[in-house]
């Protein structure tokens, strides 16, 4: 069982499972079109902001999706793990609509469906975006694993209160990771609110100003303290797909030992008692670093493949006997979403623009990388391929969301991510930044998703409009002359 024998009553997750089928069910009878960018229309979340237990006040239907905390929390699952699609329709707009997995998810106990909600949080959230500060996704999934370490260590459920000194000063270094979380990142307390691994309401938060909403006092749950002993064993930082921790290549062999590069400490046959011993860090002290504690942790625990009956083995033991179906939800969770299943015989038709009149129809399949797009777009507008480059998903210049050279520092990189694995849709806008010292801003935009032709070598360019600009400008004419 979870700590102190505790299994998840109904009470404990039946909120947040209400509220999920209310905002699934209202996308799929309604149908809602979406933004430019891809986000739920301002009316239709303020519709949904009326129905949720948790409604943000100080809206109105003209506000944006990005202000709705717990509308943006389910969008983001529901579209990544694939329970609704954005469908095209005319005039170049996109609308939601159910997918096949819709069903399948509806069948499930409301046991089923929280941990299918937990995963997909894990897994698909950007949790950069919900931070005051853009720090590196290692820093922000491995405080929130911190945090699931300082959980797990408590023997009862208990209040929380925040220390009054501000910890803003040492924002990397502090042996109270809770606390950090109650003083900085409200955001992704409110996730956690929201799980119900904690609970707090307005009546625990401080406004402090514009930038800055505290949490004075909170409750941490003894279902949040079961499912925290879970998440030490699967953490958040290797399942999260934004993690710069999630290219980490663990040991999936239980039955090898391996010596540690660095201290030549064994690890343990037994994968439980491993991440146990392991997760028992110092978090004591004022040289204490959650980046290099949780690089410690990493290094030590074997993490079965996500979608595989072992993953799921940590959180059973939280919930009542018999209650969840291990192969259910890791169909949902993970491979209706599109992980794990073959896309290359779709081929992808991008429209690539560089200036006013000068565009290319570029065509991948499926098992093409971004690394050979960007090669395709360097032959069509007739660049030497001579400086690094990024992709951004989300169209907008973010470090965080960025698909990169294979020669830049951190991961994803471009070369290794295959354009059916990007989860991208129709009307999709994605910006490509050539060289960052001239930064060549290509907008590029997924025009189809069509059936792949067997006798074509792909990528190709299917249509060529407009004489290519000069890469290296005056400089190359005044050089020749």
């Amino acid at each position: 069982m979870g700590k102190m024998g505790y299994r998840v009553k109904e009470n404990d997750i039946l909120r947040i499972v209400k509220d999920f089928d209310i905002f699934i069910e209202y996308l799929v009878e309604n149908k809602p079109l979406l933004t430019p960018k891809g986000a739920l229309n301002p009316k239709a979340c303020y519709e949904l902001n009326s129905l949720l237990s948790y409604p943000e006040i100080g809206v109105n239907i003209k506000t944006f999706a990005v202000r709705y905390s717990q509308i943006s929390f389910f969008f983001t699952i529901a579209v990544n793990i694939g329970l609704v699609l954005r469908s095209p329709i005319k005039g170049q707009k996109n609308i939601i609509e159910q997918s096949d997995s819709y069903n399948a998810f509806r069948e499930m106990n409301t046991y089923s469906k929280y941990l299918v909600i937990l995963l997909g949080w894990m897994r698909h959230t950007d949790f950069d975006e919900n931070s005051r500060e853009k720090l590196t996704s290692a820093f922000v999934t491995g405080l929130i694993d911190e945090t699931f370490i300082q959980l797990s260590k408590m023997d009862k459920s208990e209040m929380i209160n925040r220390q009054n000194k501000s910890m803003r000063k040492k924002p990397l270094r502090t042996r109270d990771s809770i606390r950090l979380m109650m003083n900085e990142y409200y955001p992704l307390l409110r996730h956690f609110n929201y799980l119900g691994i904690i609970k707090f309401d307005a009546d625990d938060i401080e406004v402090e100003n514009s930038y800055f909403t505290l949490v004075n006092k909170l409750h941490v749950t003894s279902f949040g303290i079961a499912l925290s002993t879970a998440l030490r064993k699967s953490p958040v930082s290797i399942v999260n797909k934004y993690s710069d921790f999630s290219q980490y290549e663990f040991d999936e062999d239980e039955d090898e030992d391996e010596d540690d590069d660095d201290d030549g400490v064994k690890e343990d046959d037994d994968a439980a008692a491993a991440a146990d011993d392991t997760c028992d860090i110092d978090n004591g002290g004022d040289d204490f670093d959650y980046e290099e504690s949780i690089w410690n942790i990493l290094e030590r625990i074997k993490l079965k493949p996500l979608g595989s009956k072992e993953f799921l083995e940590p959180f059973i033991p939280c919930f009542p006997e018999n209650s969840i179906d291990s192969d259910m939800v890791n169909r949902v969770a993970f491979l209706e979403s599109g992980e794990g299943q073959d896309k290359s015989d779709c081929v992808y038709e991008f429209k690539v623009s560089v200036m006013s009149g000068c565009y290319r129809y570029i065509q991948c399949s499926g098992d093409n990388t971004f690394h050979n797009l960007h090669m395709a777009i360097q032959n069509a507008f007739e660049f030497d391929n001579d400086h690094l480059y990024a992709f951004f998903p989300s169209g907008r210049k973010r470090r965080q969301n960025a698909i990169k050279h294979p020669y830049m520092d951190e991961p994803p990189f471009a070369d290794l991510v295959y354009i059916s694995e990007a989860g991208l849709y129709v009307n999709q806008e994605i910006l490509y930044l050539f060289d960052f010292g001239d930064n060549w801003h290509f907008y590029v935009k997924l025009l189809s998703i069509k059936t792949r032709n067997p006798d074509q070598e792909y990528p190709f360019v299917s249509k060529s409009v407009g004489e290519p600009p000069n890469q290296y400008g005056d400089f190359e004419s005044e050089w020749e002359d």
